[in-house]
């Protein structure tokens, strides 16, 4: 996928999470967008998302 800056995934559910996971593992840079910022406070601080399951590891999410 050449020439996309970034990625914004809608929603920080859990699907909306598993996407952002796929996609960060893959190397894309990937935005999270949540209306709670409470629900994903220590994913914001980190700037990472941390998958289990299927998919397995610690993926980096872009900052603002």
């Amino acid at each position: 996928m050449s020439g996309l800056d970034r990625i914004g995934v809608v929603g920080a559910g859990g699907e909306g999470r598993a996407v952002a996971a796929h996609l960060a593992s893959r190397g894309l840079p990937v935005h999270l967008c949540t209306r709670d910022l409470s629900a994903v406070r220590d994913m914001a601080r980190r700037r990472e998302i941390v998958a289990s399951g299927v998919l397995d590891g610690r993926f980096p999410l872009c900052a603002r």
